[in-house]
């Protein structure tokens, strides 16, 4: 076995935290913890898992939940794709009968990709399959000090070979979950801890004083800026809510009524192109911005009120009338949208 890759896998064993999807290898847990984790710290997670489990504490459970439950259970998580998906691969588990084992079956599963597949194979069924995420990316290329930008897919096939040509043979779940923590915890970012780091004595980048230039990572482009108006329209204690169209960002969720524009006089002739009825703006209320991974929403809000007494043209937009409750109890509101009243 790769020196390495013994160092990295005793240092596992003897400081893996303790964190609650780690009792068991149940591939259900497994999975529902993975899908958290994606793009969301373990700090943020902890408690969403617990309740999760609370809710749903088998894979029939979650299969057999209304989307609403979920999504609300899900609130405040963000990337709500995620909860949906979940739902739709539980109900496909349960019909399937079991939980697949093989990577190229867990893939076929609503929302699973590539990395998802790998851990789930690997910690659940020992299968000796790569699962390489950002942190994995970081770890290796510093390991073998390599040049190539990671945000390049050529970067993560040449990663996959290495750990494929080093794979430790049984050991499948503590080599993938070592290589996550070490990233998470020491090979980190900005100022890796090189001097507590396990396979230091093996890192080239260590070796080579260029820990803190690798790895090549080329810079994305700005995010692009959306601005927006949002509507609070209230009538008898309830307010005005819209839901998405399914194929969009966020979409499913519900929403206030909001026009891709910053000019109020805009508005009229925007919503009853959006949504069949025109709104009128009354009052100012602030502003609020939410990034999203690619776009970021300038949000100016405004109270308004519907222009006549028409309702909504049914075949324009899905909508209802929430009061407090619902909004807290019942309704999946997404953070960018929480923002707004706080």
């Amino acid at each position: 076995m790769n020196r390495w890759v013994t160092d990295l896998l005793d240092w596992y064993k003897n400081v893996k935290r303790p964190l609650p999807w780690r009792e068991t290898q149940e591939a259900y847990r497994v999975w529902i913890s993975e899908i958290m984790l994606q793009q969301t710290r373990i700090e943020a997670v902890m408690g969403y898992y617990q309740r999760f489990m609370e809710a749903f504490p088998d894979v029939q459970a979650l299969a057999q939940a209304p989307l609403e439950q979920v999504l609300k259970l899900w609130e405040g998580l963000g990337y709500y794709s995620r909860a949906k998906n979940l739902h739709k691969a539980a109900q496909e588990i349960v019909m399937r009968g079991s939980f697949p084992d093989q990577k190229e079956e867990i893939q076929k599963l609503p929302g699973i990709g590539d990395y998802t597949a790998g851990a789930i194979a690997a910690i659940a069924f020992g299968k000796e399959e790569t699962a390489i995420d950002g942190n994995v990316m970081r770890v290796v290329s510093r390991i073998y000090a390599l040049e190539d930008d990671i945000l390049l897919p050529a970067s993560r096939k040449k990663v996959k070979e290495i750990l494929e040509g080093v794979y430790p043979s049984g050991e499948a779940g503590n080599f993938v979950q070592g290589l996550m923590e070490l990233g998470e915890l020491i090979c980190i970012p900005k100022a890796p801890k090189c001097e507590i780091c396990p396979v230091q004595e093996e890192c080239k980048a260590k070796t080579e004083g260029r820990q803190s230039v690798l790895p090549v990572r080329i810079p994305k482009t700005k995010k692009k800026t959306e601005e927006r108006i949002v509507l609070l329209v209230e009538e008898q204690g309830r307010i005005l809510l819209t839901k998405r169209p399914e194929k969009m960002l966020l979409g499913g969720l519900w929403e206030y009524p909001n026009v891709l524009t910053a000019d109020p006089a805009r508005v009229p002739a925007l919503t009853q192109e959006k949504y069949g009825m025109q709104l009128k703006i009354q009052e100012y209320v602030g502003e609020v911005e939410h990034v999203f991974t690619h776009v970021r929403w300038k949000m100016r809000v405004y109270k308004a009120q519907k222009k006549d007494a028409a309702g909504f043209a049914a075949a324009r937009r899905e909508y209802k009338w929430a009061d407090e409750k619902q909004l807290k109890e019942e309704v999946m509101l997404p953070t960018a949208f929480k923002k707004i009243i706080g």
